[in-house]
């Protein structure tokens, strides 16, 4: 008899592209340790000789996500508040984040920073095959799970155009109370 068996694909960290193969399925949310692969070519998958682990978490998705943080002999090595780059390419570091809400709802994109909690951007609204046409461009925020979330605020020619920019009110700073 066959034990069954469970297949995650991975993002980000030195795993990124694979789809790893347990014989225990992943609880959504909760983090796993997985050994860490020595770099290389893509086709070499061989453990880190140094021993490390990286930690992942199984999302929504079905997909197994780099969260960033590394342990050896069980020990924590990335220091708390710090975030291990999720992969080099062409030399340049890269950082992971997830989208939630908005049209990337659910995308996963590699920045060449590490951003800091509250660090927000504007993306351009995503269609089925692309960015929608007309410029528009919706505004996210890092939260403390490091997640952007979508802020509900639609951006056009440099001005916020859904919802409305409010008036500060009167117990506001540069409100007219």
């Amino acid at each position: 008899m066959t034990k069954r068996t469970w297949e995650y694909p991975v993002l980000g960290g030195s795993l990124d592209g694979l789809t790893i193969q347990v014989e225990e399925a992943i609880d959504p949310g909760v983090p796993v340790r997985l050994p860490m692969r020595m770099p290389g070519p893509p086709t070499a998958v061989q453990p880190d000789p140094a021993g490390r682990h990286e930690v992942y978490q199984l999302e929504s998705n079905g997909k197994l996500h780099f969260m960033n943080v590394i342990f050896k002999g069980g020990e924590r090595v990335t220091p708390p508040g710090i975030r291990e780059p999720s992969r080099t390419t062409k030399g340049r570091k890269e950082y992971d984040y997830r989208f939630v809400g908005g049209s990337h709802d659910g995308s996963n994109l590699g920045l060449p920073r590490d951003c800091e909690v509250g660090f927000s951007m504007a993306l351009d609204m995503r269609g089925e095959r692309g960015p929608l046409p007309g410029g528009k461009m919706e505004v996210y925020e890092l939260g403390s799970d490091g997640k952007f979330h979508y802020k509900n605020a639609i951006m056009k020619d440099g001005k916020q155009v859904s919802p409305p920019p409010q008036a500060p009110g009167p117990d506001e700073p540069g409100g007219w109370g």
